[in-house]
């Protein structure tokens, strides 16, 4: 069974499953989720290709990447991001690699799916290796089944906060969602982290909710609200939850948008150490206006943020990790973040 000691642990097939994630948003913004019917075989599958990929040389992941900081497509190299960027923090570049992508397949005749030139990275097309050969089928399987079961747990986040279930339906109908692979690694050989330096960076998560499947090695941190760090180690086939931004500004902080940060891994005998952490985010549509719900503010407790677009949220945040420069985006402030950023 799942510990559930930092991030509760929600089974979706329960009956109260939506009161359960209420609780979990409002306390933690985290939490674990099992009964989401994915099968063991297509997470294993998608985990066995990534990291046949990411053992390559790395001219040969290299042919696999964009080289263009706006396109979150393809292969990302070790020190060319910092996720601390997005809050406005400068850090050491991300002892972290990655691999990105979208939809594999946009319907070319629906034009909620039409290219957003402001944001490049909306509906790119995806970028795949040569090797593993089997590594695109594993991927898009493990994305669709992701997909399915973030429509589900938006659906309870609506039930939760007394909406109509189908309230986001309408708001992530042409999400621009992205699918990334982050893949950490250690041996004894490898140097020591620079002061400052992480493997991913203190960041809060910018859209709606992301999903999570993670290797278990110790890694992830989630800053509590006395801004004290706490692992969270996921069991096999258990998924991890976490709120955005964006939904931290629909429900005016009742439900918490949580930092979190990857620390760096360390390998004192052995050959290698490695740690995979394939995380959905649900990002929702660019064109979502998003100001607090009604049920969510009042005369004693009025609206903390002003309205804004989710898409352009998303950009300015997405830019700030991408191109290692603070980003624009408002931050939520949902616990005492200047403490969490100094630990």
């Amino acid at each position: 069974m799942p510990d559930d000691r930092v991030a509760p642990v929600i089974d979706l097939e329960a009956p109260d499953a939506a009161k359960a994630l209420d609780r979990a948003c409002q306390a933690v913004g985290f939490f674990q989720v099992v009964g989401h019917g994915i099968a063991q075989s297509t997470i294993d599958d998608m985990l066995d290709m990534s990291r046949e990929f990411f053992r390559l040389p790395v001219d040969e992941k290299m042919r696999a990447s964009l080289n263009d900081p706006e396109v979150e497509r393809g292969y990302s190299a070790l020190g060319t991001e910092g996720f601390s960027y997005s809050t406005g923090v400068e850090t050491p570049p991300d002892l972290v690699e990655g691999f990105s992508m979208g939809r594999d397949y946009y319907p070319p005749d629906d034009p909620g799916f039409a290219p957003i030139p402001k944001m490049r990275q909306a509906f790119a097309t995806n970028v795949w290796p040569e090797k593993p050969s089997g590594m695109r089928e594993a991927l898009v399987t493990y994305y669709g089944e992701i997909e399915r079961v973030a429509h589900e747990i938006q659906v309870l986040m609506a039930r939760a906060l007394d909406l109509d279930e189908t309230f986001f339906d309408d708001k992530t109908d042409h999400s621009i969602d992205t699918l990334r692979v982050n893949y950490f690694s250690a041996t004894p050989r490898t140097p020591a982290p620079e002061p400052g330096q992480f493997g991913l960076g203190p960041h809060t998560d910018y859209g709606i909710i992301t999903l999570l499947y993670a290797t278990a090695v110790r890694g992830l941190q989630i800053a509590d609200t006395a801004g004290r760090w706490q692992d969270i180690i996921p069991s096999v086939g258990t998924l991890i939850v976490n709120l955005g931004d964006l939904t931290a500004q629909w429900t005016n902080d009742h439900w918490r948008s949580t930092i979190h940060r990857v620390v760096p891994l360390q390998c004192t005998e052995g050959d290698r150490i490695e740690r995979l952490s394939v995380p959905f985010f649900r990002e929702g549509n660019f064109d979502n206006l998003i100001e607090c719900l009604p049920s969510c503010c009042s005369a004693d407790n009025p609206a903390r943020y002003e309205p804004v677009i989710g898409g352009e949220h998303l950009l300015a945040k997405f830019l700030g990790g991408r191109t290692l420069e603070a980003s624009s985006a408002v931050s939520t402030v949902g616990h005492d973040r200047d403490d969490a950023m100094r630990l």
